[in-house]
């Protein structure tokens, strides 16, 4: 939020109530961002599942524990998508919010996240904790073989 506009440099207040001086020349010559303009901001939550789970019913849980979240709006409608596989698979739910200050974009970004927690747990997916692997076969130690390059060198 802007905060005081001088004649130098625009002072704007960031959602962490961090005030920063930006020289105008900054705001002229790029590309400014105002995440709180419109009415609304989108909330991004992204979860980390294991590959035995079923990812239908993930999706399924996060879609709707946003729809059912009072806070959240219907249009654009929340979306769920599989945007990462890694060691575990990761499912980015994506959400619009209305007025999106900080207090109520942390309060229900924290809301949603218990939410979704207490469903997939009770769901039995397992969020994503990677357990040991079983690795069979042998460690051994191998000699390299000694090669010309080497000889010439210990001669030296």
């Amino acid at each position: 939020m802007i905060k005081d506009i001088r004649f130098r440099s625009t002072r704007v207040r960031t959602f962490d109530n961090e005030v920063i001086a930006v020289p105008n020349s900054e705001l002229t010559a790029n590309a400014v961002t105002n995440t709180v303009l419109n009415g609304r901001l989108r909330l991004t939550v992204p979860v980390r599942v294991g590959y035995d789970d079923d990812l239908d019913a993930v999706v399924r849980i996060l879609s709707e524990a946003a729809a059912d979240n009072p806070d959240v709006l219907e249009h654009p409608e929340p979306v769920v998508r599989v945007t990462d596989l890694d060691e575990t698979v990761e499912v980015v739910a994506s959400m619009w919010i209305a007025e999106p200050d900080r207090a109520t974009y942390g309060r229900i970004q924290s809301e949603y996240a218990r939410e979704i927690l207490g469903r997939l747990e009770g769901a039995g997916v397992d969020l994503g904790r990677t357990g040991p692997q079983e690795i069979a076969g042998e460690i051994g130690v191998v000699s390299k073989p000694a090669t010309a390059v080497d000889e010439t060198a210990a001669d030296r």
